[in-house]
């Protein structure tokens, strides 16, 4: 029952997960953000991975369910079916589907006129996706994944990946990289691989995971950190107008981050 800290509104930023997976397996980012001044609205994609509803029914993922087109334009919908909800919070409606009371404050504390979207994975393609449809999303990032496009928006972009996702490497990524036509910024994490930039990296020291989720050699509270840092960097930037050297160029205090031209 805590109620929204009191102040300024604060930029929203909606959050994707991966096929299969949820948005608590990212809480290390959603939690970044969030402490730095950002509402984060975590989504769970139903028929995609789990999902509990309020009145106890739980949705796993489609038997053979299929990445189509269709699917991506089902997330990006997600995307703007939980902005529409949040604009009606804001407006001082309660979309809660029990009409449960609300954390006192919260209404007040959204500014939906900076709105930016970040997707892990599959959640990529889903936030490229929304970003077509929805002009109401200032700013996007993904986090790995196979990003391909089309791409019809002009708004800052950025896309981190793990250490395979250079351009020179992955002609997906070349080739959705050279369709951006707004600001843009592609950085690869040596050393990681693609569940590391997930909180599943957290864990590999202490369980070994790799036969269910690839991860590299970058230890997991140091890539946890590096994404943190870039990723707030870019969202103070794009939805703040913050000036952030870290955006600029490689830094020595992050040497695993390689900026690709």
């Amino acid at each position: 029952d805590a109620h929204a800290l009191p102040g300024a509104r604060r930029p929203v930023v909606l959050f994707s997960h991966g096929l299969g997976f949820t948005a608590a397996l990212n809480t290390a980012l959603h939690e970044g953000l969030a402490s730095r001044g950002y509402v984060v609205a975590g989504i769970d994609h139903t028929f995609d991975g789990p999902v509990e509803f309020p009145d106890g029914r739980v949705e796993v993922q489609k038997p053979g369910l299929i990445v189509d087109d269709l699917l991506r334009e089902v997330r990006a919908a997600d995307l703007s079916f939980v902005l529409d909800q949040l604009t009606a919070l804001a407006a001082g409606h309660n979309p809660d589907a029990e009409n449960r009371p609300l954390p006192r404050g919260l209404a007040q504390m959204l500014d939906l006129t900076r709105v930016g979207a970040y997707g892990h994975s599959l959640g990529g393609p889903t936030v490229i996706g929304a970003m077509n449809q929805d002009r109401r999303i200032d700013a996007g990032a993904a986090l790995d994944g196979t990003l391909r496009g089309p791409v019809s928006f002009d708004r800052p972009f950025l896309m981190m990946g793990n250490q395979h996702e250079r351009r020179a490497d992955d002609p997906d990524w070349a080739f959705f990289f050279d369709q951006l036509r707004g600001p843009r910024l592609h950085l690869v994490i040596d050393g990681a691989e693609h569940s590391d930039l997930t909180d599943i990296t957290v864990f590999k020291s202490t369980i070994d995971i790799s036969v269910v989720f690839p991860t590299g050699p970058i230890d997991g509270v140091r890539a946890v950190s590096i994404q943190r840092r870039y990723l707030t960097a870019w969202f103070d930037w794009t939805l703040r107008g913050r000036t952030r050297p870290l955006l600029r160029g490689e830094s020595t205090r992050f040497p695993e981050v390689d900026f690709q031209p």
